[in-house]
């Protein structure tokens, strides 16, 4: 995990951070991040990034939020895909899972269980493909959880070993975690 979800949690990658570099522990506003601007889905590879300094963190959250930074994302899907694309289709966030909602009927059913439809932009292209996967470079606009799965997931090509969004069909002997990497 980037960071604890409880308070007294350890074992993530801000105590690790902050046990190299302490000034980290008091440069974001919640002092449970550790200085981490932004976050990755527990089983996702990649690059975090950490600001060492309150004035850091403000500058880089900033930029983040006016989508100054590009975030770009490898991910091995299951199946071919022809050619890239844009997915533009709201998600919500209902439990600890997230929902596509593709039309204004879906987005009624949501919203009358509570769970509100956020705007979530994927582009994806086609790096290389082979019969039974497709490796895509995902670039994100937005940022709500777990988005590149789910897009991938209703688009009919779910991240490989991602079995909560794919199910058994993204399931990949030998793979023991989702293929995305940031």
């Amino acid at each position: 995990a980037v960071h604890a979800l409880a308070p007294g949690e350890g074992g993530t990658l801000a105590n690790a951070v902050a046990a190299r570099y302490p000034e980290c522990a008091d440069a974001s506003p919640e002092p449970r991040e550790g200085g981490a601007v932004q976050r990755l889905d527990l089983e996702t590879s990649g690059c975090v990034v950490f600001a060492r300094d309150r004035e850091a963190w403000e500058e880089i959250h900033e930029a983040l939020r006016a989508r100054r930074v590009e975030k770009v994302y490898l991910a091995l899907v299951v199946g071919r895909v022809a050619a890239g694309g844009v997915l533009s289709v709201p998600l919500a966030q209902r439990g600890g899972r997230v929902v596509p909602a593709p039309d204004d009927v879906a987005a009624e059913r949501l919203a009358a269980k509570g769970a509100t439809p956020r705007p979530a932009e994927t582009h994806y292209e086609v790096e290389r493909a082979s019969e039974r996967f497709t490796l895509l470079r995902v670039r994100i606009v937005t940022g709500v959880m777990h988005q590149i799965r789910v897009h991938l997931a209703h688009l009919g090509h779910p991240v490989a070993g991602d079995t909560a969004y794919g199910g058994e069909a993204a399931r990949v002997p030998g793979l023991g975690r989702h293929f995305l990497h940031a």
